[in-house]
């Protein structure tokens, strides 16, 4: 997932490395789209499993990328649903 993807929320379990993850869960929707956005430049989480976006509320969150899938992914998993 690079900055500029569409990523499609699909769990919230262990959704952000805060401690305030329980928030981050209420501010964040299955199913829904998100671009991801770029890091900071000066950001140590580039090679972690994080990945940046703006929540339901517009905030920036950086979030685990395990949570999301591509939204090519996600349309073929409905897809497959389908058949």
């Amino acid at each position: 997932m690079k900055p500029g993807d569409i990523v499609i929320c699909i769990n919230k379990d262990k959704l952000s490395k805060h401690e305030y993850s329980f928030i981050v869960k209420e501010q964040i929707t299955i199913g829904q789209k998100y671009k991801v956005l770029p890091y900071p430049p000066t950001n140590v989480w580039k090679e972690k499993p994080w990945i940046i976006i703006k929540d339901d509320l517009g905030n920036e969150q950086s979030l685990m990328k395990s949570q999301f899938i591509s939204l090519e992914d996600w349309r073929q998993q409905q897809l497959d649903k389908l058949l």
